[in-house]
């Protein structure tokens, strides 16, 4: 079992923030799972059972009008102080997250540069996010609830998604 999702910061930030969570784990070659769970959402925590994640996928909103997303693999997995710590700040007047792997490096934490959260239309224009289809599928990913109690995968393979990305 994976170690728990902490989230920590300010409440006064954290009674907006909403964190949905994108699982990966690999069944056999070239097919992986995935699932969303929601791990926060204004003031409440949630603790999903997670186990053998290769990746994941971290969607961030603040106040429905603020997001940003990050991705990272799931390679502190075999150190022995592997924790999950999600830490949101205010510097300024922008509002960051940054995600912690080991507890050797909370110490270190001030020197990691955070992921900043950006408005909605300035997510859309950095990722090329053109249609309405397009729009419906990230702003599922940042505000729907994702019940983390029934964590439901849904299997894809990587090869259809190198094809559909040649498409494009």
């Amino acid at each position: 079992m994976e170690p728990e999702f902490k989230v920590i910061g300010d409440a006064d930030i954290l009674q907006d923030i909403k964190i949905n969570l994108e699982i990966s784990r690999e069944t056999q070659y070239p097919f992986y799972e995935s699932a969303m769970v929601t791990l926060y959402d204004k003031g409440k925590k949630y603790s999903p059972q997670i186990e053998h994640a290769i990746a994941y996928g971290v969607y961030v909103s603040y106040k429905k009008t603020y997001v940003n997303t990050f991705g990272f693999e799931n390679i502190n997995q075999w150190a022995n102080d592997f924790v999950h710590h999600l830490y949101v700040y205010k510097n300024k007047d922008s509002v960051y997250i940054n995600y912690i792997g080991r507890k050797s490096e909370i110490d270190e934490f001030k020197y990691h540069k955070g992921t900043p959260i950006i408005s909605l239309n300035d997510f859309y224009k950095k990722e090329n996010i053109t249609t309405q289809k397009e729009e419906q599928i990230i702003n599922d990913k940042f505000f729907e609830f994702y019940d983390p109690l029934n964590i439901k995968y849904m299997q894809e393979t990587q090869e259809i998604e190198k094809i559909e990305e040649e498409k494009d």
